[in-house]
């Protein structure tokens, strides 16, 4: 997968050579399965390896409709230990199969024939079992397992390669020269042997049937050659390899650092009959975790949080209880005591420790892919929540310009997007892991997790931005915004007041409401957006008492471990926590350093849940986002300037530079100039949002909430001069638009009753704004064409967002211009045009003014995959020549899935930490 490997064979692809979407930049190695490429997706702008294999396989019916099976199948994995399958496809009649691309090196090229540390070959056999678990419960075998075939990431990660291809592996020529005899292949014919001959099982010996002990037998050797340096079995001929596999045992290991628990784990995998060896990789997980002297370092990469099910009754009754719904996913982690003392059982019984007392449950760590998305929703509130019982997460992501709610259960390492939940925010889950609560527009919604449609509990379009939610033991809900804390049962009925905001506050967001419903957590924003002025507070239900907990805090959740754990900044901090008193009961701890924390509502992107497991995502991970130019061939142009949180990006004329819109605590709007790659902040006070340009560039219009609701101000793009309100408002604004001549301005104002309403502001006279569109319906994105006619903008009153044109400034013609929904309309210079947003592509219309109205069919203009949605703004501008876009483009779709880190029983860490504290 990377250059470690290559052979001295000449590869035949030379660079630039295209294998459908995939572009070979350079040879990597060859092997007997074919040539290894590194190439690029130019889609998803990332680079892969290709494997294109032998020709002589196109030519065989069968055994590519067995590659075609098992590639599909290894491709439906999804596992931090197993290397991704990504696509297959054809090149010139060959087939060919693409993964995920590895730096690093294999495990027999890290250690050659020397012996690792008993703690090292530990942590490496860990993470190897919890990849041959997943792939069993998925049905597939290695049969290949060996050094050669896993590989060893720069972090010490440890995937394991070409699983399900073994036996697509050639037949074994008898006039092929052998070295020792141990690296011989053979074919899955029926009654041969398949496999590499020295770590062969009994089984494959003798050319039986080989199933998933099989590759245990395999793992028991590849273990021992770790911990020793040398082959389990040796011989100078394959034959008298496979008589020592069928006949003799190992030598012992032999070495004081290598416990003997250690030792009976190896030769449990090492029994010649099937029955006797441990039935389950995940059993072999289990006991490694018990005997390791170090398991932090053992459990530093661990995939999984294990089930009690997987260790009663094996992989078979792991998969199907990952097949039931996922409530019950719920149970098998409850079980969590019961299945621990199965593990002691198991350990006792091959003697790995011997004590009277069963040792704390120590930290497992391990990282999850978010499978299905590019990058995470993060920027408007909480993107992840963990079930109660710690047995899975929803998360929020997407691709392109939309998002959902996904679910991803440990129990089976997979993830599903919850249909219905488009456009989503902040989920919670309720008490029992049944239902999962969120926001949708303007409603509070409910749907069970097993499936079933949403449910509508309350409309939330009262509170301005409903922000957080929170399910109560007693079926209460309770959720913040920008008037306060607010109550409603999970059944359905009228929201009811908890708290209101107070003179400088902003809102109340991300409750929490504590064990017995008595008293809730929330974050206090201020309307400065820094997280030095938020506060942590905590409300008294029944007395309606609140009490300041901490200041310079936010997003807190309640650790049943005994502490209060919240974000400063990037970091997790706990402190501990009297819930009876409601009172801090020590002082604050660093628990976890580099955790994601959205800059406008201060959320930190972390949950734990009742049973002691953390999860969260890094900072740095999801936010950062590159200025590129996308041409209509779809090719991606990088503009040479740092990556940050950029939105909201308004191209300057002459097109040398923008201003942009930062995401960072709080928000702010900078000029970044293109040939410099210098960045000037323009603003300093408050939060300021969503920058539009005057004509000649001289000056911006822009939302802050330095005031109190979202106010107009204007401030010049040079840097100098102060910032000047524009008018004063009763409801929170937003500018989208400045007319060509200069006298106009329209922005968006969000009422309570008719949600976003279009008003225009004259810049000259009195300066009294007047709507222009003001109906029950979202209307938003107003922008003027260039002749000051025309305002094209969007509205959800067909039941979809669509792009219409109205006549300026009224009253007169009106038509809907997008046929399958749109968004973020821009005319191009000559007004000839609207180019608009839907999905992943710009599309685009021929316009015609005289002597009516009238619009061509929308056709696509530009393909702009894992660019960063916005809100009031189009996120992507025209050239002047109108051949190719300025648009964002998120730094983690270049480097694969977003990633979230989870550890099980934390808690045991968590008392550590704040020992004495």
């Amino acid at each position: 997968m990377t250059d470690a490997g290559r052979g001295d064979k000449e590869l035949p692809l030379a660079a630039g050579t295209r294998l459908g979407p995939y572009e070979v930049l350079a040879p990597v190695g060859a092997g007997g399965m074919g040539e290894v490429y590194r190439a690029r997706d130019e889609r998803l702008g990332r680079e892969v390896a290709v494997k294109v294999l032998p020709p002589d396989y196109s030519s065989d019916p069968d055994r590519l409709r067995r590659f075609e099976q098992e590639a599909k199948a290894a491709g439906a994995l999804n596992h931090p230990n197993l290397v991704a399958v990504f696509d297959t496809g054809r090149h010139d009649g060959v087939p060919y199969v693409v993964f995920e691309l590895l730096e690093g090196a294999t495990l027999r090229q890290q250690v050659g024939h020397a012996p690792l540390t008993p703690r090292k070959a530990v942590e490496y056999a860990a993470q190897i079992a919890h990849g041959l678990a997943a792939a069993h419960e998925k049905g597939l075998v290695h049969r290949d397992l060996k050094p050669e075939n896993l590989f060893v990431m720069r972090d010490g990660r440890v995937k394991i390669l070409d699983f399900g291809l073994a036996k697509l592996r050639p037949a074994l020529d008898p006039d092929r020269p052998r070295d020792d005899g141990a690296t011989a292949s053979a074919t899955t014919n029926a009654g041969a042997v398949m496999g590499t001959v020295g770590y062969m099982s009994p089984e494959q010996v003798r050319g039986l049937p080989a199933d998933q002990r099989s590759d245990i037998f395999s793992f028991g050797v590849v273990l021992y050659e770790m911990l020793s340096g040398r082959r389990a079995f040796g011989g100078d001929t394959a034959a008298e390899v496979m008589t020592a596999i069928l006949k003799d045992d190992p030598p012992e290991l032999g070495k004081p650092e290598i416990s003997p628990g250690l030792e009976r784990v190896v030769r449990r995998c090492l029994e010649k009959r099937p029955e006797e060896r441990f039935q389950s990789a995940r059993d072999i997980a289990f006991a490694l975790e018990a005997v390791s002297a170090a398991p932090a370092a053992v459990r530093r990469f661990a995939p999984e949080a294990l089930s009690s099910a997987a260790v009663s009754s094996g992989p078979s009754a792991a998969a199907d209880t990952a097949t039931k719904e996922p409530p019950r996913f719920g149970r098998m982690v409850s079980l969590l005591p019961w299945a621990i003392a199965v593990v002691a059982v198991v350990t006792a019984a091959v003697a790995v420790r011997r004590s009277t007392t069963a040792p704390a449950p120590t930290p497992m760590r391990f990282s999850v892919a978010l499978s299905g998305v590019d990058r995470l929703q993060s920027d408007l509130g909480r993107s992840l929540s963990l079930l109660p019982d710690g047995s899975g997460f929803a998360y929020l992501g997407g691709r392109g310009n939309g998002w959902r709610l996904y679910l991803h259960t440990f129990g089976d390492g997979t993830s599903r997007p919850l249909s219905g939940t488009d456009g989503a925010l902040d989920p919670f889950f309720s008490p029992d892991g049944r239902w999962l609560g969120f926001f949708q527009g303007d409603k509070l919604k409910k749907m069970a997790v097993g499936g079933g449609p949403a449910i509508v509990i309350c409309d939330t379009s009262l509170e301005q931005t409903a922000n957080g939610g929170s399910w109560g033991s007693d079926e209460q809900i309770v959720f913040g915004g920008t008037r306060g804390l607010r109550r409603v049962p999970a059944a359905g009925g009228d929201p009811q007041a908890l708290t209101t905001t107070a003179e400088g506050e902003a809102r109340h967001s991300a409750p929490h409401i504590l064990p017995g419903g008595k008293a809730v957590l929330f974050t206090v924003l201020s309307k400065s957006g820094a997280m030095e002025d938020a506060a942590i507070a905590v409300l008294s239900v029944s007395s309606g008492e609140r009490r300041l907990l901490v200041r310079g805090g936010a997003s807190a959740r309640y650790a049943r471990s005994g502490h209060l754990v919240y974000v400063r900044g990037t970091d997790l901090l706990a402190v501990p926590f009297d819930p009876d008193r409601l009172a801090l009961a020590g002082s604050a701890s660093l628990a976890v350093p580099g955790v994601l924390s959205t800059p406008q509502y201060l959320d930190g992107q972390f949950d734990v849940s009742a049973t002691g497991t953390l999860a969260y995502v890094p900072s740095g991970a999801t936010r950062e986002r590159r200025l590129v130019w996308v041409d209509r061939k779809g090719t991606v142009r990088p503009i040479p300037v740092p990556p940050r949180p950029y939105v909201h990006p308004s191209l300057l004329p002459g097109e040398d530079g923008v201003i942009v819109e930062i995401e960072e605590t709080p928000h702010n709007i900078w000029r970044c100039d293109f040939r410099s790659g210098a960045l000037t902040r323009l603003t300093d006070e408050g939060a300021n949002h969503r920058p539009v340009l005057s004509p000649d560039g001289r000056f911006m219009a822009f939302s802050s909430d330095r005031v109190a609701p979202r106010s107009l101000f204007l401030q010049a793009t040079d840097g100098s001069g102060t910032a000047q309100r524009l008018l004063e408002a009763s409801h929170p604004q937003n500018a989208t638009s400045w007319s060509r001549d200069g006298r106009w301005l329209a922005f968006t104002e969000t009422h309570p009753d008719t949600k976003d309403d279009i008003w225009i502001l004259p810049l000259e006279g009195d300066r009294r704004a007047r709507p222009f569109l003001r109906t029950p319906s979202y209307e938003n994105f107003a922008t003027f064409s260039p002749d000051g006619r025309w305002l094209a903008y969007t509205s959800n009153e067909s039941g979809r967002r669509e792009v219409l044109i109205a006549a300026f400034p009224g009253p007169g013609a009106r038509k809907q211009v997008s046929t399958s929904g749109g968004e973020m309309p821009v005319f191009s210079k000559d007004a000839r045009k609207l180019f608009y947003r839907s999905g992943d592509q710009v599309l685009v219309t021929e316009l015609t003014t005289q002597p009516m109205l009238t619009s061509g069919a929308p056709r696509v203009a530009f393909e702009v995959p894992s660019a960063k949605i916005t809100f009031g703004l189009p996120n992507f501008a025209v050239s002047s020549t109108g051949d190719s876009i300025l648009t964002l483009r998120a730094v983690e779709s270049e480097s694969g899935p977003p990633r979230a880190h989870v550890v099980i029983n934390w808690f045991q860490e968590l008392r550590r930490l704040t020992a004495g504290r």
